[in-house]
């Protein structure tokens, strides 16, 4: 019997399966139960599962220096919210809870500029006030917050116990636009701290179509008077910038520009007439202990700036006039995005497309041809994502950092009809879209809602009330 195999037999057995086929297989019998002491065998099925999705702990979590006990708790709520979020109809915790942020009065209420990952922290920008304010969904910790002035673009990036906001901001009516660099700190037990560590004066005429962030580094993607593109790149450490022009070439039209940052690596997306380019920007060649000769940086960065994924979306249905672009992402899981079909003055159609993509950090060097024509999946759902104006416009629409979620609020048609909050689940192999409904407790109008962000690590779904609340719905 396989029982009866020495446990370090049973050990390298085990440690071929799955995390939730683990966790399984130990229940089973008392001599397989034994197996869960085994610190290795943990750490080998946490380290795999992590290629996947990401773990229920905060981020930068080294998990060879976590105790069994450690490891045996965040394998099973890791297991327990993969499993929850792949029901039918998945259950939601009965702990909903809701606190206040300041009101503001009913015009433009707030939104979600990030959630900070394994934490109850939801970072929330008030567009009255020009605030940056941190809440905790818990209510443990008060408010705290920042003034950072009328905000255009944002970016986000997560270090351990860091959270790092760049955003673009004018003042005295538009005249004057900085970039600001703002820190939060957090974990070890210590109350959180918010400050600001880098204010930039951008120069006159940046056209900015969006900006990044990555380690030491913020770019903004700009326009230049030939209607070409070019990224903006600065050093925040040491306070320096370049100026790279994209391959992209001209364009009378203006295009959709989106940044993302993949393993900290930009990477920029270009979509102009339903043809989406995704170029590479590596901007760590300005990362450098030693002093920099800026022309050779601006020289490698250029050179290094290639296409790597190319996708030409053709309609079945309609013509490009009938579809709005909702959300437009690219995460290590795929290039996904969310479209709206205009049927006619009151019905819409919400299509899911996603385009899988692995190895992406390979792709276009050594030989390795860039990604093109590549096997899509799709889905849709009846009615629409509602649009907010946050300084443009916002749809009520969130992806987790990883690509594998997206929560999704659809109303079913233009005249209001029923609103509903849907969970969309991204599967690779072979590519698919999983749909459900969540069901949100009577009291949460959707309707209601200005804003939406989910967080993957602790599997909650945040919404800000336009009265002035924040709810967590927790996922257990």
């Amino acid at each position: 019997m396989l029982s009866d195999l020495p446990s370090d037999i049973l050990s390298a057995i085990f440690s071929h399966l799955e995390l939730h086929d683990l966790i399984s297989a130990i229940s089973v019998c008392c001599v397989f139960r034994q197996l869960t002491d085994s610190k290795p065998l943990w750490i080998f099925a946490l380290t795999k599962a992590s290629e996947a999705r990401n773990l229920a702990c905060p981020l930068g979590t080294d998990v060879t220096q976590m105790s069994v006990d450690e490891l045996k708790r965040v394998a099973r709520r890791t297991d327990k919210l993969y499993r929850n979020w792949s029901l039918d109809r998945p259950c939601i915790a009965r702990a909903v809870r809701s606190v206040p942020y300041p009101d503001t009065n009913g015009v433009e209420p707030d939104s979600i500029i990030a959630t900070i990952p394994a934490t109850s922290l939801v970072v929330l920008y008030l567009r009255e006030q020009e605030q940056i304010v941190i809440c905790d969904s818990e209510g443990k910790i008060p408010l705290f917050s920042t003034r950072v002035g009328q905000v255009q673009f944002r970016a986000h990036f997560d270090e351990p116990l860091r959270h790092l906001i760049a955003v673009t901001t004018t003042e005295d009516h538009g005249t004057v636009s900085w970039l600001k660099i703002i820190s939060i700190e957090y974990g070890n037990g210590e109350v959180p701290s918010i400050r600001e560590l880098f204010t930039y004066l951008m120069p006159a005429q940046h056209d900015v179509y969006d900006i990044f962030l990555t380690t030491n580094i913020v770019g903004l993607v700009r326009c230049l008077e030939d209607e070409s593109l070019c990224v903006h790149a600065v050093n925040f450490a040491k306070n320096v910038s370049v100026e790279i022009p994209m391959p992209f070439g001209n364009f009378t039209d203006p295009p959709l520009v989106i940044c993302s940052v993949i393993d900290k690596i930009p990477y920029i997306t270009v979509a102009l007439r339903d043809v989406y380019e995704v170029y590479r920007c590596p901007v760590d060649k300005l990362v450098s202990e030693a002093d920099l000769n800026l022309e050779k940086v601006e020289a490698e960065i250029c050179t290094g700036m290639i296409r790597v994924v190319k996708i030409t979306r053709s309609y079945t249905e309609g013509n490009s006039n009938d579809w709005d672009t909702a959300e437009l992402r690219l995460s290590a899981f795929g290039f996904h995005m969310l479209r709206v079909l205009y049927v006619n003055d009151f019905a819409s159609i919400t299509y899911s497309f996603l385009w899988p993509l692995e190895n992406l950090h390979s792709l276009g060097l050594d030989g390795v041809p860039i990604a093109e024509g590549l096997t899509h999946a799709e889905t849709s759902i009846d009615g629409r994502p509602p649009a907010r104006y946050m300084g443009r416009t916002a749809w009520l629409a969130s992806t987790s950092h990883s690509g594998i979620y997206s929560a999704v609020i659809i109303m079913t048609d233009d005249n209001g009809g029923d609103w509903q909050l849907y969970l969309l689940q991204r599967v690779l192999r072979p590519p698919n879209i999983h749909v459900r409904i969540l069901d949100v407790p009577h009291y949460i109008n959707l309707d209601q809602i200005y804003a939406l962000a989910i967080e993957e690590r602790h599997g909650v779904i945040y919404l800000t009330h336009e009265r002035g609340y924040v709810f967590s719905i927790p996922y257990s």
